[in-house]
């Protein structure tokens, strides 16, 4: 070969590599295959940074109003946090692991509309089935008219919401669709059906989008 070879080379060759194949098999058994193992859903933090948030915070988030979110859901829920202002801390945003979404309150959809300096205000009202009661939806406009008798059974509500720029969104929330077997809608039956009729035109009005009211979707958040 023009070369002196070691005593283990020379012997390898002699053994015609041998030890080469025995060293491959092994390498090939202690390698895992990509491909045999699925990916665990990783619930881990160690990688989050979000500006304005230390470690501490985040890692108090993650355990409770966040809790069970991976951390791409965890990016996602501080990213809508940050983008519309709401404080986890204060219980104005929510994520829920058994739905995968985002949730806010209709307190929460208030807030964010009120960023925009454009925001006018919005008005609601519970509609019963005695009430003189009327919406002109091509003019946005209602008609609402109740005195102190028996206004009978509650039958939905109305809201608008205001901007100074374009003209006003109006919707109205059956109480049949969207009431609640729990004990906050048997409580507060006007109160609430307002707050879902107020979400829907909050949301329209200001492109609230990535996130949806615990009063829509009938939670109970502790």
């Amino acid at each position: 070969f023009g070369q002196a070879m070691c005593k283990a080379c020379t012997e390898n060759y002699l053994n015609g590599g041998e030890n080469d194949v025995q060293a491959s098999e092994q390498n090939e058994a202690t390698t895992p295959n990509p491909e045999s193992t699925t990916p665990a859903r990783k619930t881990t933090n160690s990688s989050i940074v979000v500006q304005g948030y230390t470690r501490e915070q985040i890692e108090t988030i993650k355990n409770t109003v966040a809790k069970g979110a991976t951390d791409s859901e965890l990016q996602m829920f501080m990213h809508v946090a940050q983008t519309y202002g709401l404080d986890p801390f204060l219980k104005e945003i929510y994520y829920s692991n058994e739905m995968h979404t985002i949730l806010s309150s209709r307190d929460g959809y208030l807030k964010a509309a009120m960023r925009d300096p454009n925001f006018d205000g919005v008005q609601s009202m519970a509609v019963f089935e005695n009430d003189d009661f009327s919406i002109d939806a091509a003019c946005g406009t209602v008609h609402h008219v109740f005195g102190k008798g028996d206004r009978g059974r509650i039958i939905g509500a109305w809201a608008i919401a205001y901007h100074k720029q374009r003209r006003p969104v109006i919707a109205f929330a059956s109480f049949e669709e969207y009431a609640k077997n729990t004990s906050t809608w048997k409580t507060y039956k006007s109160a609430m059906n307002c707050k879902v009729a107020e979400s829907f035109v909050l949301k329209r009005q200001f492109g609230l989008s990535g996130l949806v009211t615990i009063e829509e979707m009938g939670v109970e958040v502790v």
